[in-house]
């Protein structure tokens, strides 16, 4: 229900939900079916790292990803 902050790298597991921010010093997974933020209420997910987002991933807002990424 509130912000998700790591200094490492964090992976959000199929079909799992963060409803604040994602900000993160390591590389972020989005598992199949995976979500950050919620319609209507814009958040953000930021890697000073990658991020990978796997089919069927839902990111409301922005994302930033210093070192790149991919969509599988």
């Amino acid at each position: 229900m509130g912000n998700l902050i790591s200094r490492k790298a964090v992976t959000v597991r199929t079909g799992a939900r963060v409803n604040g921010n994602l900000f993160a010093e390591g590389d972020v997974t989005l598992s199949t079916g995976a979500k950050v933020g919620r319609p209507g209420r814009f958040k953000g997910l930021y890697s000073s790292a990658t991020v990978l987002l796997h089919p069927g991933v839902t990111v409301f807002g922005w994302l930033v990803a210093e070192r790149g990424g991919k969509v599988q």
